[in-house]
């Protein structure tokens, strides 16, 4: 399915005359050396809303002696009015299917935020933990019994994460993300899980 990429649109219109949440998704790759943050999304998924993806890969020993990729992530919200201008700017350069890959002072905006409580606010706090090269996927939601796809089918609505990373020289980390992320409309609020961890 296509990226949504800062889409003010009420969505898609399904079978059943509903209007469906927006389907967003990244699809990007960053490198970082192991403990540092990256930053990816920034979705206008509700007016003056910008919702983003936080990665922090670090490196840790497992029972065997083998080398653990642990990946905590963020999912979340910032009003735009906190945003620079620069920031903004380049969210909004991005072509259809895009995502930014956020590091230096662009993350540092979203950390600030996060850290200090204000304007943020988590939406779920998914954690993955895999080998060197191996893909780890994570869905929190689940299909609804109200919303319909345009071909009938039920509607999925939550996150579904894959993550894909890589030790690169040493203490770097290779992180590949794709995620979708359904925003759940009125209509499906009571239909939607609760955000997992």
């Amino acid at each position: 399915e296509q990226a949504v990429q800062g889409n003010t649109s009420p969505g898609q219109v399904g079978t059943n005359d509903q209007t469906l949440p927006p389907r967003y998704a990244a699809t990007a790759t960053a490198t970082v050396r192991a403990g540092d943050s990256f930053a990816t999304g920034g979705w206008r998924t509700a007016p003056g809303t910008r919702t983003f993806f936080l990665a922090t890969p670090s490196l840790v020993q497992g029972d065997a002696g083998e080398r653990i990729i642990d990946i905590p992530t963020i999912l979340m919200t910032m009003p735009e009015a906190d945003l620079p201008n620069a920031l903004l700017q380049k969210l909004e350069a991005q072509p259809t299917g895009a995502s930014p890959v956020l590091t230096g002072t662009e993350l540092d905006v979203l950390m600030t935020a996060l850290k200090s409580g204000q304007g943020s606010n988590v939406v779920s706090r998914p954690h993955i933990a895999t080998g060197d090269d191996g893909e780890a996927s994570l869905v929190v939601g689940q299909m609804s019994a109200v919303l319909k796809n345009p071909d009938g089918t039920p509607r999925f609505t939550g996150t579904d994460l894959h993550l894909l990373p890589r030790i690169k020289d040493g203490e770097m980390i290779e992180v590949g993300v794709n995620l979708k992320y359904d925003v759940p409309s009125d209509a499906a609020a009571d239909d939607a899980a609760p955000s997992g961890q």
